[in-house]
Order: structure tokens, then sequence, then C-alpha cells
């Protein structure tokens, strides 16, 4: 497993999901790269609609693929799905109401919850999917 760039959030063994956590990163880090130049303010509304959609078509493409190989824990990462959406989606409504400020601490939130979710639940799905085969 390797690390993937800007965001130091790790390989899961799979290319497209890789792609997607990737992507996802990336966002993150525009984020902070835009906090730290000050030019967040003009534009934090678009970058969170963008994460906020990259992580519900993720979650729908990793969910299937689990489906499709019969993943024995895909329940309870659709619950945690569940879970990180209703977050996202209280981020995405307080920001369209003008009551959430894009500062070092979402920034923070959003990379340490992308990134433990990486680490963990998709890593485990990607070591499980690309583990030995039975003998």
């Amino acid at each position: 497993m390797e690390f993937i760039k800007n965001g130091g959030v790790r390989s899961v063994g799979l290319g497209i999901l890789d792609r997607d956590h990737q992507e996802m990163s990336e966002t993150i880090w525009e984020v902070q790269t835009d906090l730290a130049t000050g030019t967040l303010r003009s534009r934090n509304h678009a970058v969170l609609n963008r994460l906020s959609t990259l992580t519900l078509a993720h979650f729908a493409l990793e969910e299937a693929m689990m489906a499709a190989v019969k993943y024995p824990n895909l329940a309870a990462h659709q619950l945690r799905h569940q879970m990180m959406i209703r977050e996202m989606n209280a981020l995405v409504s307080m920001r369209n109401r003008a009551r959430l400020e894009m500062n070092s601490h979402t920034q923070w939130f959003m990379s340490e919850w992308h990134a433990a979710h990486v680490h963990g639940d998709d890593l485990e799905f990607g070591l499980w999917l690309n583990g030995p085969e039975p003998s």
C-alpha cells in the first residue's frame, strides 16, 4: 500500500476507489490551500458542494462493488456511510445558510473524516478483496 499525494491517504489497492480518494483528497487540499492564502471565502460553497457530490458518488460505487463481491461487512460499512452522509449534509446545510465559515477547524474535520474512513473501512475492504485466495 502506498500513500496518495495531497493528504497522505493510503492506497486501498483498488484503482477506481483510489482515484476517488485522490480526487476527494485534492478537494480537501484545496480548502487547506485556500485557507492559507485567504482566498477561500469566495469559493467555499462550491468546494464543499463538490466534495459532497464526490462523496455521494463514491459511496454508491463502493457499496455496489461490495455487494457484487458479497463483502461480509457491507451492512456495517453502509451504516458508517449513512452517518458520514448525514454529517456532510449538515455541513452543506449550515454553509448554505451562511452559518458555517470554512476555517482550519472545518478543514481539519473534513480531512480527518476522510482519512479515517479510507485508512479504516476502505483499507479493510481492499485487504479483504485482494487477500490471499482460499486454498
